[in-house]
Parts: structure tokens; sequence; C-alpha cells
């Protein structure tokens, strides 16, 4: 979301973040009201079929959830090869190797199948970005230089209250946000295989 709001500077920025927010949670608990009411859908699909029937419509849609959710769990991939190549920068990964790093740092936690599994895992999550926050603010707090660097060119680091972005530049901002909120579609998957 960083980049979003450096697209869009932070007021822009602060209400689209709000603003989609509230969308994702309006759409959540709507799909939640329809997990309730048809218990024995335990996927996407078959919360398509409970609710329209079956009909081709519905068997086309139900397939393509599974082709959206290819594409959209490789997206997710990419962004985790992208985070792999940044965390081990001084070694200049290939996205390839990048993304097999990922993978099997994927299959290890894919292993988690059980609630308290998944609880142990979001406290470890929750601790490693805390830890993080507060190492960046500690480094911050003793007045070092911090240097962003991509192939040798340096970034600027000013932050608009308002940004005039580009087509282009507006484009990946808004996506990026409503990607961030884009993981609900799964819900039921994620459910139904615990």
């Amino acid at each position: 979301l960083a980049a979003a709001f450096a697209g869009f500077g932070w007021i822009f920025g602060i209400i689209l973040v709000v603003f989609f927010a509230l969308a994702n949670y309006h759409t959540g608990t709507m799909l939640h009201r329809l997990c309730l009411k048809h218990p024995t859908a335990h996927s996407y699909g078959g919360l398509i079929t409970a609710v329209f029937g079956d009909s081709q419509l519905t068997r086309v849609v139900h397939k393509g959830i599974y082709v959206y959710l290819f594409f959209f769990l490789g997206d997710y991939l990419m962004v985790l090869a992208l985070s792999v190549q940044d965390i081990f920068w001084g070694w200049k990964l290939c996205k390839p190797i990048a993304a097999a790093i990922a993978c099997g740092g994927l299959l290890i936690t894919n292993q988690l199948r059980t609630l308290t599994h998944v609880a142990i895992a979001a406290v470890a999550g929750f601790v490693t970005i805390m830890a993080t926050i507060a190492l960046t603010l500690a480094r911050a707090g003793m007045g070092a230089d911090i240097k962003y660097v991509d192939d040798d060119e340096s970034h600027p680091s000013t932050q608009y209250l308002v940004a005039t972005p580009s087509f282009v530049r507006f484009t990946m901002a808004i996506t990026s946000i409503i990607f961030a909120y884009d993981g609900q579609k799964i819900y039921p998957e994620f459910i139904s295989e615990m």
C-alpha cells in the first residue's frame, strides 16, 4: 500500500483505503451470511449454485471462479517472489529461483490444517512484523542514513499530501489498494479445508 499512497498522496490514499475497507467489510458480511444460510456449500462455486440453482451459467461461473483463483494465487506468488528477492537483495536472485524459494516456504506453512496451528502462525507473523517495525524505528531513532537502492539508483523519498499521478500510476495504485482487500473470495475454500 505504500506505493499507492505515494501515487495518490496521503489524503486521497487514506480516503480510498477507508472506502475499500468499508466495502470489503460489507461484502464480507454478506458472504458470511450466505455461508450461514447455505452450510452445505463448501466453496464459492457451491454458494453460487446454492443461491442461483444449477444451470449452465452457474456451472460456467463455478469453473470460472477457480480460473480466477489460479491467477489470483499466482499474483500472490509473484508478490512473494519479489519479497524474497528484496530480502536477499545482495544475491541478485532471478524471479524463478525466488519463486521456488517462496514455494518451499509455502510448502511448510501449508501443512497447517487446524485453526490452532494457524493461530500459532498468526502470532509468529505478528511478532515478526512488530520486531521489524521496532528495528526500523530504532534505526531511525539513531539517526542512521537510510538509502533505498534498486540497481544502484536512488529513489526520492518525498511524500505529497495530494499527488497528481499519471494514468498508469493511478491504475497501479488503485489496483494495489483493491488487491489488498481481495482475499475474501477464497474464504469459503479456506473454511471448508480446515
